[in-house]
C-alpha cells in the first residue's frame, strides 16, 4: 500500500507492506526507500517534508480490509493542503491505481 501527499519529489509518500508490518519512506529525490520501520514500534523515518513517526502508528485488518493509521509530522516546509492518495497492490499483483482520499494540512 503507498500512501501519498503531494507530489513524489520533494513528497511524502509511504509504502507499508502489511506481512512484514512495515514503513518505508521516499527520500526527496525519489530515488530511494528509507527503512524498514516498524509500525507499532519506536524510530523514526524523515526526509525535508515529513516524519513518519514508527511508535505512533499502527495497522490492523480483517479479511479483505486494511487500516493504516500512520503518524505523520511535516517541516516547515511543507505547509499547507496536500492531496492524499493511496494505491494498492494485492499478493496476485493487481494494482488500484491512484485514489484520491481527500486532503491533509499539516501543521509543523
Amino acid at each position: 500500500m503507498y500512501v501519498r501527499f503531494g507530489g513524489d519529489v520533494n513528497g511524502c509518500l509511504v509504502l507499508y507492506y502489511p506481512g512484514r508490518n512495515s514503513l518505508y519512506l521516499l527520500n526527496d529525490a525519489a530515488t530511494a526507500w528509507q527503512g524498514p520501520l516498524l509500525a507499532g514500534m519506536p524510530g523514526t523515518l524523515s526526509n525535508s517534508q515529513c516524519t513518519v513517526n514508527g511508535a505512533g502508528s499502527s495497522a490492523s485488518g480483517l479479511n479483505q480490509t486494511l487500516t493504516l493509521n500512520l503518524s505523520l509530522s511535516a517541516t516547515a516546509a511543507f505547509v499547507g493542503t496536500k492531496n492524499t492518495l493511496m494505491a494498492v497492490t494485492d499478493s496476485e499483483g493487481s494494482q488500484s491505481g491512484w485514489q484520491d482520499l481527500g486532503t491533509w494540512t499539516p501543521n509543523p
